[in-house]
C-alpha cells in the first residue's frame, strides 16, 4: 500500500471505493475537517467571553443609572407637593431612607429632629401619595446644603411653595458605583457632578 494518502474525514462528505489500489476517496463538496470545527468552536467561545463582561457594564450602569433617576423623581415629586399644597415640603433623610414631609416637629438649637406628628404626615406630603426614596443595605446617600449658615445643618431639604427649592448636592455610594448630583434653586433638572461605576 505504498503511495496510499490518508485521508481526513470530512465532516458532510461522501466517500467512495474509486480510487487508486482500492483506497476510499473523498469526494470534495466543501465540507469542514474536525480540526476546523474545533477551532471555530474556540474562537466564538474567545468572542464570547470577552463580551459578557461587556454587557455585564452595561447592565449594571443601566441599574445605577435607574438609582440615580429614582431619586430625581423623588425631588420632582417633593418639589410639586409643596407647590400644590402650597406649604413648605422638607425632605428628610432617616436611616432607612428619604421621606417628604409637611408636617415636623421643629427641633430647637442642639436638638435631634423630632419625628412625624402623626404616621398620616410620616407617608405623605400633602399631596396625597408617599414620597420616599429607600436606601439599601451597602449604600450611602449624604446631603450637602450649600447655602446652609449652621457649621453642622441637619439632614433635610426644603421646598417652598413658590416653586424655589434651597440648593444642595446629593452623594450617592452603593454596590453599583457612585453619583453625585448638584440641585440649585430655581433649575428643575439637577447638574450630574460625576457618575462612576465600580
Amino acid at each position: 500500500m505504498i503511495g496510499q494518502e490518508k485521508l481526513i474525514p470530512r465532516i458532510g462528505l461522501k466517500s467512495s471505493p474509486r480510487g487508486r489500489g482500492g483506497a476510499a476517496v473523498v469526494d470534495s463538496l466543501g465540507g469542514f475537517t474536525i480540526i476546523e470545527l474545533m477551532v471555530a468552536v474556540m474562537v466564538g467561545l474567545m468572542m464570547l467571553g470577552l463580551a459578557v463582561p461587556s454587557v455585564r457594564g452595561v447592565l449594571e450602569e443601566q441599574r445605577l443609572r435607574e438609582k440615580m433617576a429614582s431619586f430625581e423623581d423623588v425631588v420632582r415629586r417633593a418639589a410639586a407637593q409643596a407647590v400644590s399644597a402650597k406649604r413648605e415640603v422638607r425632605l428628610i433623610w432617616f436611616e432607612d431612607g428619604v421621606r417628604a414631609l409637611t408636617d415636623w416637629s421643629a427641633p430647637k438649637a442642639g436638638e435631634e429632629l423630632g419625628l412625624p406628628q402623626g404616621e398620616a404626615q410620616a407617608e405623605d406630603a400633602g399631596g396625597g401619595e408617599s414620597v420616599f426614596y429607600a436606601v439599601g443595605k451597602g449604600e450611602w446617600l449624604s446631603l450637602v446644603r450649600v447655602a446652609a449658615r449652621e457649621e453642622r445643618p441637619l439632614s433635610e431639604w426644603s421646598f417652598w411653595p413658590s416653586g424655589i427649592r434651597e440648593p444642595v448636592e446629593v452623594y450617592y455610594e452603593g454596590p453599583l458605583g457612585k453619583w453625585a448630583l448638584r440641585f440649585s434653586a430655581l433649575v428643575p433638572d439637577p447638574e450630574t457632578v460625576y457618575f462612576q461605576l465600580h
